[in-house]
């Protein structure tokens, strides 16, 4: 194992760990508003940390070879799925069957 290949399971390893905590922490509080202001700020700081688990993710993306892409993808679909859901749920966009 080269020391780049390690550099990059370590960012996986790191990036598992912050959508756990992420998952078992932060969501559950975060889905409760109490104004409209709060749910923005809310919603903020949701695409903020899973903006930052995307920046975690990158270099494995990008410099990894096919086994540490393939992970990063898989992990890449929480932080996308917050993402999609922040913007849906800012600008009012969700399906008529999802309400």
């Amino acid at each position: 194992m080269t020391q780049r290949e390690l550099w990059l399971r370590i960012h996986l390893v790191v990036a598992l760990a912050l959508e756990l905590v992420f998952l078992s922490e932060v969501l559950p509080y975060l889905a409760m508003y109490s104004t409209a202001e709060a749910q923005v700020w809310k919603q903020f700081w949701v695409a903020c940390a899973a903006v930052f688990v995307m920046f975690t993710i990158w270099p494995a993306l990008r410099w990894g070879g096919l086994w540490l892409r393939i992970g990063g993808l898989l992990l890449c679909v929480l932080p996308l799925l917050l993402l999609a859901w922040v913007v849906m749920d800012h600008f009012d966009l969700y399906p008529r069957w999802l309400r």
